[in-house]
């Protein structure tokens, strides 16, 4: 029987091994376009544990109908290429307030106009200028009670917050407003 050499083995080692994460690739808005195992340098990709995609490889879900943001809310079994941020704070549901004055930031609902818009009062103002006003603080748009169903991102800057930016939204559904935790208090106010 013949024997292998020290090269011809690490050679059949790398070949016969198999990697436990998929590279889920998604586009510069968020679409996931692919799963695959096989790793492509020039795209953009989160690594995923196979585990976390068993819905998507029986057919249970679509996943032309998520955004990448759906896994990175796993982030804690989540590995990451070093391009990709992830936020280490917890998810934060944005909860209905009945008035706007009393939360450091209050996002507007205009649902007749279909349209979001910013109430920040002076102690969310100072948290803006404690940080750089270019910081992205972005806020997602998921299924009503259910955080990890991603609709749509909305990314804007202190910039824009403090220029009373207003969002034209494409939603007909009720949904929940979710962010990780920027400022110290959060409302969503629904003006019918």
């Amino acid at each position: 029987m013949d024997k292998l050499t020290d090269e011809e083995l690490a050679q059949a080692k790398a070949v016969s091994y198999i990697h436990p994460n998929m590279y889920v690739y998604h586009d510069e808005l968020g679409n996931i376009t692919a799963i695959s195992n096989v790793k492509d340098q020039t795209k953009t990709y989160l690594e995923v544990p196979e585990e976390k995609l068993t819905d998507f490889f029986n057919g249970k879900k679509d996943f032309n109908r998520f955004k990448i943001d759906y896994f990175k809310f796993f982030n804690h079994n989540t590995i990451v290429d070093e391009t990709t941020t992830v936020s280490n704070v917890l998810v934060h549901v944005i909860p209905e307030v009945s008035d706007t004055s009393s939360k450091d930031i209050v996002v507007i609902l205009d649902k007749t106009n279909n349209s979001l818009k910013f109430l920040i009062n002076d102690t969310g103002k100072a948290v803006l200028y404690q940080n750089n006003l270019d910081n992205p603080v972005t806020f997602y748009i998921t299924k009503y009670r259910n955080p990890h169903y991603l609709i749509s991102k909305i990314v804007v800057t202190g910039h824009d917050l403090l220029n009373d930016i207003v969002l034209n939204i494409n939603v007909n559904e009720k949904f929940s407003l979710v962010t990780t935790k920027y400022f110290n208090s959060y409302g969503l106010f629904i003006n019918e």
